[in-house]
């Protein structure tokens, strides 16, 4: 127990330390971690309920753009009051982004971005022990406004379009209407910070 109080507490120490560290030097790549909840889609999902999308991506600067990679998790569960029965379904989305920042004001900057990548779907009826993977294509569009600090680690808020098409899958999929998946999520997250070496 002691152990992890010091663990924690220097991990605090730490991301304070760097939070708070001005930086002059050209930021040259980025670490993301971000939150959303989706309020809007267009799926067979619509009895579930609490569909939360979690993400994590690296981006590196390529002259006025920004080129990454990431990785988004959607966990989804029925709502019961319209299924007496438990399902979980999780959707897992590798994909490749670009990204051009646009500075509005001195802090805040507004940021498009469009990703494209594979997506996986699981599905997990526990009544009927169903346990099947569905897999498609997938992109997005994203907006997203930062709040740029002097220190290593920026805020934002952001709000997206994610769609997915589903392969074609005669015991699931062989209907557009459940090959189609629509989901527009808000959230918020926040951005770490790497800058070329020259930094003071």
């Amino acid at each position: 127990m002691k152990i992890t109080k010091i663990i924690l507490i220097i991990s605090v120490v730490i991301c304070t330390t760097l939070a708070k560290t001005e930086i002059y030097a050209q930021e040259k790549s980025n670490l993301n971690l971000e939150i959303s909840k989706t309020f809007s889609e267009w799926t067979f999902f619509k009895n579930y309920n609490g569909i939360v999308d979690i993400g994590i991506s690296y981006y590196y600067k390529i002259d006025k753009f920004y080129l990454g990679i990431s990785l988004n998790t959607n966990f989804l569960k029925i709502n019961p009051a319209t299924i007496e029965n438990e399902v979980n379904s999780t959707i897992i989305k590798p994909g490749i982004n670009l990204t051009y920042p646009i500075n509005l004001i001195d802090r805040i900057n507004f940021e498009p971005k469009i990703r494209v990548g594979y997506a996986m779907i699981n599905i997990n009826n526990k009544k009927y022990d169903y346990n099947k993977n569905q897999y498609g294509i997938y992109s997005s569009f994203e907006l997203k406004l930062n709040y740029k600090t002097k220190g290593r680690i920026d805020y934002y808020f952001l709000i997206n379009y994610d769609y997915i098409y589903l392969n074609k899958d005669e015991s699931f999929t062989q209907l557009d209407y459940y090959r189609n998946i629509h989901f527009i999520n808000l959230g918020i997250g926040a951005k770490l910070k790497f800058y070329e070496k020259d930094e003071k």
